[in-house]
């Protein structure tokens, strides 16, 4: 895709997004540039005035900034509603992530930062939660446009678009493309993940939690990128209080247990869950909010899902994350409804299965 004010040499990330653009349109009333993404799925890229009339710098700066937040899939996470005050929180939650990373002029004294947001990095959802309760007396300007506000729409609409995108099941190279345009600024490299929605699983995991066990009251997670490697999300009083039952005996990776939990902690609705760790033995129930954002796997011997099954309790329902290969043998059933999510090939005798990926 070309246009007369594209710079003839990009970098490698950039030039990769532009590959993807399908359509380029000038527009004015837009301040500097911005990215949208069509019901089709088509990806368009916008250039307003101040890219338009701006040095070569600045245009390159631009589309570094474009880039990254297509990488980080900002365009169809808009949690709000269309008022402009959820749009406008919106954009600087999404700059504030994106400047953390090093995106386009992070050393500005005009750019959004976490620090003038009065925040701590964190995901751009629990941020916009969080902005909505307590604005700063004086909050900072956005940088970008509206559009990347303009996808607020079902969980099953958001994964259609992003499917026709070609986004889904891409979080890993998308996230070498934002290290790449943004260099990291020496932040260390689980900040590009924890920045982009969980994968598919969890996805598919919260979503059967939150509409299909939750009754109507509840039968909503229309914010479903949430995740936080520091604070959980805030309490709401129709949470659905999950059991999580995590195998911690080697079979799995750290990273996937950090980031399952990571996501657990900051979805509002899950607040009040508990939590377990297990490998032959089982550790006490506590909260899910308190489980260390350290966890890991730590392999002393193998598996068995009896002490954990024995925590649960009526009127909850269950979670298990595991290989699905006990020493022993799966348990009873559960009275309440039971979710398995499966590294392996298992088949549970009962519950529902959720291939972890």
């Amino acid at each position: 895709m070309r246009h007369p004010k594209l710079p003839t040499r990009t970098t490698p990330g950039v030039a990769a997004f532009l590959s993807l653009v399908d359509r380029i349109e000038v527009r004015p009333d837009i301040p500097t540039s911005a990215t949208a993404l069509t019901d089709k799925g088509e990806l368009l890229l916008l250039l307003g005035d101040m890219y338009m009339n701006g040095s070569d710098f600045d245009r390159r700066e631009m589309l570094k900034h474009e880039a990254t937040h297509f990488y980080l899939n900002h365009l169809v996470r808009f949690p709000g509603e269309k008022t402009q005050q959820d749009m406008m929180l919106w954009n600087l939650v999404i700059d504030a992530a994106q400047h953390y990373l090093g995106g386009c002029h992070c050393d500005s004294p005009m750019a959004v930062t976490w620090e003038k947001l009065e925040l701590s990095p964190m995901s751009p959802e629990l941020a916009f939660e969080l902005l909505k309760e307590n604005m700063p007396e004086s909050p900072p300007t956005s940088c970008g446009s509206m559009e990347h506000s303009s996808a607020s729409d079902s969980l099953a609409a958001k994964i259609k678009r992003m499917e026709a995108a070609g986004v889904m099941g891409r979080e890993k190279e998308f996230a070498e493309m934002t290290k790449c345009i943004t260099g990291g600024r020496g932040h260390r490299d689980g900040a590009y993940l924890e920045l982009l929605p969980p994968p598919t699983w969890i996805r598919e995991t919260f979503e059967h939690l939150l509409s299909k066990v939750a009754d109507e009251r509840r039968r909503s997670w229309r914010r479903e990128n949430r995740q936080s490697r520091l604070l959980p999300g805030r309490s709401y009083s129709y949470g659905v209080g999950a059991l999580f039952l995590i195998d911690s005996s080697a079979s799995i990776d750290s990273s996937t247990l950090q980031m399952f939990m990571s996501a657990v902690q900051s979805t509002p609705e899950l607040a009040g869950s508990s939590c377990v760790i297990f490998d032959d033995e089982a550790s006490a129930r506590v909260p899910a909010s308190a489980v260390q954002s350290t966890l890991a796997s730590w392999g002393r011997g193998g598996t068995s899902f009896g002490p954990p099954a024995a925590m649960r309790q009526a009127g909850e329902a269950v979670v298990w994350l595991t290989d699905g290969y006990p020493c022993d043998s799966f348990p009873e059933p559960h009275t309440d409804a039971e979710l398995w999510c499966i590294t392996g090939d298992v088949v549970p005798p009962h519950g529902v299965r959720i291939q972890v990926e």
